[in-house]
């Protein structure tokens, strides 16, 4: 009698870059995954995390990493972040599930009771060093598993900074590891005695200072593309020309949308995606904006500007967070859908939506200007609010990667739990409110119970 095969039980592997990552000569760094799947074929598929401070890595054995879809993680304390990603991994595969550590630094894992928490919770816990997994024979020259996550690498350290964080490859990540956003958060990191050591060397160096008041203010802008949407007579492929144009005092700056980007035609989406603007998919609205704002706020101070296009004033206005930023010093502009009944006092200017894509925008030369910006526009990055704390993929280069993610099983997990847990975060909050203005304790204790 035939038995049904038992399903896969999940399986998740977190490599310690930190403690080793070196390859023997016989073997080929573009075998990386096929390596780490021959020494776990008992547990396929897997998913892969390679963490730790990949400027350590070679750029040889770097790139074959990003490339065999092992999901890179670049930040400062490998074990801490490790510890962490597993803990997220677990709220997201019930047991029995396996999670696999690569790393020379088991006692570590042991000590912080991180391994034995796992054990008690019934997850099958296997530590191995990176060295175990070479034999003395040649690896395999096929991958051992079909399933391969999206090509991707996340920055730890500039994850809160509101700035780009994320990636598909590793032309991206080198890209993002030189560029000046990047290299700033890393000094701002640095203990005090290390800083003050590199400052010291900058002094000693003959340089004629910039008269501070001629260099450019930062600018930020973020538009709210649930309120504030394109109009039909607008090409697509013009949103940034036309916001660019219109703002043109303020540039150079960075354009985020936030909001649900699932909502979104494919003739939206894919158009403002890859013309510069930074999309990020949540559904919590004026929150994921103003989170935003803020993370970018830490990182510029004032005198700065910060451009807000969204027609959700008065939750901008009840939280009190724009007209705190003004008191600061920021200087802050103001786009609607529709005038406000109140103008905001703490906005030094308002415009129209419709009148600032119209101030970029040549009817004339619709044809051509559409052509040139679709050959000129790159992939940039979008993130995915919804799954940024799941252990999962987030965030991505392209328009393909986004589309991929919103059709994966993990994404569409991920929003039934948030749209569940908000359900049975609002029924507990309509009783307690009914009950205490009925004086009726009792159905407040059964949802405390």
């Amino acid at each position: 009698m035939m038995q049904n095969k038992l399903p896969a039980m999940k399986a998740g592997v977190f490599w310690d870059t930190d403690s080793s990552c070196y390859f023997p000569e016989k073997y080929d760094p573009c075998q990386v995954r096929q390596i780490i799947e021959s020494a776990f074929k008992d547990f396929l598929p897997l998913t892969i995390s390679a963490i730790g401070d990949l400027k350590r890595i070679p750029h040889p054995f770097l790139e074959p990493i990003l490339s065999n879809g092992i999901f890179a993680k670049h930040c400062d304390s490998a074990h801490i972040n490790i510890m962490m990603d597993m803990n997220s991994w677990r709220d997201n595969n019930a047991p029995p599930a396996t999670i696999i550590l690569i790393s020379d630094r088991e006692d570590v894992f042991e000590a912080s009771g991180v391994l034995p928490s796992l054990r008690d919770l019934d997850y099958k816990t296997i530590v191995k060093p990176w060295k175990d997994l070479f034999s003395d024979s040649a690896p395999c020259n096929e991958t051992t598993s079909k399933v391969v996550e999206e090509i991707a690498w996340v920055c730890d350290i500039c994850i809160g900074s509101g700035l780009t964080f994320a990636g598909e490859s590793f032309g991206s990540l080198i890209r993002h590891f030189d560029s000046v956003e990047h290299i700033y958060l890393e000094y701002k990191r640095l203990p005090y005695s290390v800083l003050k050591k590199k400052l010291l060397i900058c002094e000693e160096e003959e340089y004629e200072e910039e008269d501070s008041s001629s260099l450019p203010k930062p600018t930020g802008v973020w538009w709210d593309i649930d309120t504030c949407l394109v109009p039909i007579e607008v090409d697509p492929y013009q949103v940034r020309q036309c916001i660019d144009s219109a703002l043109k005092n303020h540039l150079p700056f960075t354009i985020s949308a936030i909001g649900n980007l699932e909502r979104l035609s494919s003739d939206l989406l894919e158009p403002i995606l890859s013309s510069g603007i930074f999309m990020r998919h949540g559904k919590d609205g004026a929150v994921d904006i103003l989170k935003d704002i803020d993370r970018w706020a830490l990182n510029h101070s004032p005198p700065a500007t910060i451009i807000l296009i969204s027609d959700r004033e008065e939750v901008f206005l009840t939280k009190g967070f724009l007209p705190s930023l003004s008191d600061k010093g920021y200087t802050i502009i103001r786009a609607f859908q529709q005038h406000p009944k109140v103008p905001p006092k703490y906005a030094s200017q308002t415009i129209l939506w419709d009148y600032l894509l119209s101030a970029g925008y040549e009817v004339t030369n619709q044809e051509t200007i559409s052509t040139e910006i679709k050959e000129e526009c790159s992939e940039t990055a979008w993130v995915c609010h919804i799954c940024i704390d799941s252990g999962r993929t987030f965030a991505g280069e392209s328009y393909d990667s986004l589309t991929r993610h919103f059709k994966s099983v993990e994404h569409r997990n991920q929003a039934k739990a948030i749209t569940m847990a908000k359900s049975q975060s609002e029924v507990s909050t309509n009783v307690k409110n009914q009950s205490m203005a009925s004086g009726n304790t009792s159905d407040i204790y059964l949802l405390m119970v």
